[in-house]
């Protein structure tokens, strides 16, 4: 069944439901992962939550849930902390999402080393995230910030896409004991702005499918498990 973003229009809505019938946003892939899994947790923590929208947007979680980030910030379920030094107990958490981070990091591996170390036998992490080879993120990683910092009217960070590709999930998760890979969701995320953009997401979707390279793909979703303690 189609779901598009909220934002599209009726003419997208309606080519889109002519070549791609079953296609699904990743948001609502994210999302709808996220509501299956952090309401039966008794613990789910958010890693570089932002303005921490996912946690607080969950009144369903009826037990501990909160977000943490690198800034000083005076909100609820919310609290500082750096991604490779959590101040949390060793096997204390159910479950941890996380939502574009994971292309902000120098070091992933130690990053996950430490979810890892906080996260229960059993819980799971659950990763939304950018694909190295999308034509996106080769502008993201080559063009000067000044010039990323004048185009986005949104904060920019730093990109370095280190574990973001099938290449280096491959090498990560074999080399690297006590995880398990359940899922991974390569998906297209289509340009609602304008016509131009939306038509060529929309036959740049169909052509990677097509060809299967899905290494191409916008979105990278994650679904792990920790299997050892």
């Amino acid at each position: 069944m189609l779901r598009l973003h909220p934002c599209a229009r009726p003419w997208q809505i309606k080519l889109a439901q002519r070549l791609i019938p079953d296609y699904v946003d990743p948001g609502h892939v994210y999302d709808d992962l996220l509501h299956q899994y952090a309401p039966p947790s008794k613990t789910w923590i958010d890693a570089g939550c932002g303005d921490n929208s996912d946690i607080l947007q969950m009144p369903e979680h009826q037990d501990l849930a909160v977000g943490f980030d690198l800034e000083d910030r005076k909100q609820e379920k919310y609290f500082r902390a750096d991604i490779h030094q959590i101040s949390l107990k060793s096997n204390s958490v159910d479950f941890i999402s996380s939502r574009w981070v994971a292309e902000h990091l120098e070091t992933p591996e130690k990053a996950l080393k430490e979810l890892h170390r906080v996260l229960k036998p059993g819980g799971r992490l659950l990763i939304r995230t950018t694909g190295k080879w999308h034509y996106i993120s080769l502008f993201s990683r080559f063009a000067p910030m000044s010039l990323k910092k004048i185009l986005s009217p949104a904060r920019v960070f730093p990109t370095f896409f280190r574990l973001n590709d099938q290449a280096a999930f491959q090498r990560y998760f074999s080399e690297t004991p006590g995880w398990r890979v359940e899922k991974i969701h390569y998906i297209e995320n289509l340009q609602y702005g304008n016509t131009a953009g939306f038509i060529f997401s929309l036959f740049y979707l169909l052509t990677t499918t097509r060809l299967k390279l899905d290494q191409l793909k916008t979105t990278i979703i994650l679904e792990i498990v920790k299997i050892q303690p």
